[in-house]
């Protein structure tokens, strides 16, 4: 059986989900052209093995082409996330603030936005992000300061607390608080409880 010749397939944009199709359906077609061709009892039928399933390209069968789509559908399933949005209020001193939780699944990690009024994330951490995946693992700041030690408290043990229901799946969070109150343990406890009955209502991305 052939190898897999898979240059073309460069993908430059993660954030980009039709760039990413068209690299698929690119590379799924340019596997099949540059494959080694096995000759079956030189009865001109040609085995082809995508993705570890194997296909037997007959001459003029049209079940070759249904194959060939299942497997890309496959692969554009795996590609696109689960995302669910809600509004929640926060209670800041004599104010209720309105934030926006969006939570986004992907197969093999999550992205958690927390944000005020849809503003964008003033913090971004990551938690687990390195594999192996472990929930002993060793945080890590993207985008903000450690300044906030109760907000990264807060992110791991929630990452602790959920993980088995996860998945044990990477988390990132992105989380924007209004007047910047990442210490204020009171605003903490209802976002995450927040947090944690939409992730507990939504089942988990396989």
């Amino acid at each position: 059986m052939g190898k897999l010749i898979d240059e073309k397939c460069e993908i430059k944009r993660i954030d980009d989900v039709e760039y990413i199709k068209q690299n698929i359906k690119e590379s799924v077609n340019h596997n099949i052209d540059c494959m080694e061709i096995s000759d079956n009892n030189n009865n001109n039928n040609t085995t082809y093995k995508i993705n570890n399933v194997k296909i037997i390209n007959k001459t003029n069968d049209e079940n070759n082409e249904k194959d060939k789509m299942k497997i890309l559908n496959n692969n554009e399933n795996n590609m696109n996330p689960t995302i669910i949005t809600k509004l929640k209020n926060i209670n800041h001193e004599d104010n209720a603030i309105s934030y926006n939780y969006t939570l986004v699944s992907y197969k093999n990690y999550n992205i958690f936005f927390i944000s005020h009024n849809g503003k964008f994330a003033s913090w971004v951490y990551s938690y687990n992000v390195f594999l192996p995946m472990s929930v002993d693992q060793e945080t890590e700041i993207i985008f903000g300061e450690r300044n906030y030690p109760y907000l990264e408290i807060f992110c791991s043990k929630f990452m602790k607390d959920h993980a088995a229901f996860l998945k044990y799946k990477p988390i990132i969070f992105a989380i924007s608080i209004y007047n910047m109150s990442f210490n204020d343990t009171k605003i903490l406890t209802q976002m995450f409880d927040h947090l944690s009955s939409i992730v507990m209502e939504t089942p988990p991305a396989s």
